[in-house]
């Protein structure tokens, strides 16, 4: 167990368990669990706790095929990233692949503090069955920047906060999300926002925003496919940069339940 603004750093390691820790961090500039030059480790069942501004729960540096699931993690205090795959530390890019990121339940409390975030040029991680809650304004709920071939698939993530995107895709590409289900509530606080990316698929995705949009396209997006979106709030889809979209209504009548007899 720790108290203070760093727990545990883990550098150069492989195939190490990280397991069933309860670690709280004092002070700004925190990590609870960091991995830098590191494969194949595993980080679950942990509870983490930071308390401090521009802190991070856990991460993932220049590390690759790391398991994190089922942790809890808390963040009090703005400019912060709940779970971090790669990243950039003193003006270096630190690039993370193959990484799985699964059934963590995440709260965060204050402004610009974020989910998940996926930062320089990572690929190939897949980010599952997650549960996410953000306060705050531009506190996203699952970041990817200069992401490509990502899997985002089966997350809750729940965004209270203005300008609190809930999955908010830039300069990422060939990014598959599926059945997740995404809730805003607040003035532009998009469901999904794209800014410059290519080749997404969006599939059999849940997207609620009841102050915004729930698709928000910015910048050169384009080649995005988006298949069987239910979008559950007045004001749907706003582009400047889709192209060649095709939107099909069903307006055939439900069908009379197999049950039922006259």
């Amino acid at each position: 167990n720790s108290n203070f603004a760093v727990g545990i750093v883990i550098e150069s390691g492989s195939g190490m368990n990280f397991s069933f820790n309860n670690i709280t961090t004092l002070g700004n500039d925190g990590v609870a669990v960091r991995l830098l030059f590191s494969r194949s480790t595993n980080i679950s069942g942990n509870q983490l706790v930071t308390y401090g501004t521009t802190s991070n729960g856990i991460n993932i540096y220049a590390s690759n095929a790391t398991y994190v699931a089922s942790n809890n993690i808390t963040m009090y205090g703005s400019d912060l990233n709940s779970i971090a795959i790669g990243g950039d530390e003193d003006g270096t890019p630190f690039s993370s692949h193959n990484n799985t990121i699964f059934n963590n339940v995440i709260r965060t409390f204050d402004n610009d503090a974020r989910g998940i975030v996926g930062n320089i040029l990572s690929t190939h991680n897949n980010i599952t069955m997650n549960n996410i809650t953000t306060n705050g304004t531009s506190a996203f709920g699952i970041a990817l920047s200069s992401h490509r071939n990502d899997v985002v698939q089966g997350n809750m993530v729940i965004t209270l906060g203005t300008s609190a995107y809930g999955l908010y895709l830039l300069n990422s590409n060939f990014t598959t999300t599926i059945q997740n289900n995404i809730s805003t509530v607040n003035t532009t606080a998009y469901g999904i926002y794209f800014q410059n990316g290519h080749n997404n698929t969006i599939t059999d995705d849940k997207v609620s925003a009841t102050g915004s949009f729930e698709i928000f396209a910015d910048g050169d997006a384009t080649d995005n496919n988006l298949s069987n979106v239910v979008l559950r709030d007045d004001e749907n889809l706003s582009s400047s940069s889709f192209r060649g979209i095709s939107i099909v209504v069903n307006t055939s009548a439900p069908a009379t339940p197999a049950e039922k007899s006259n």
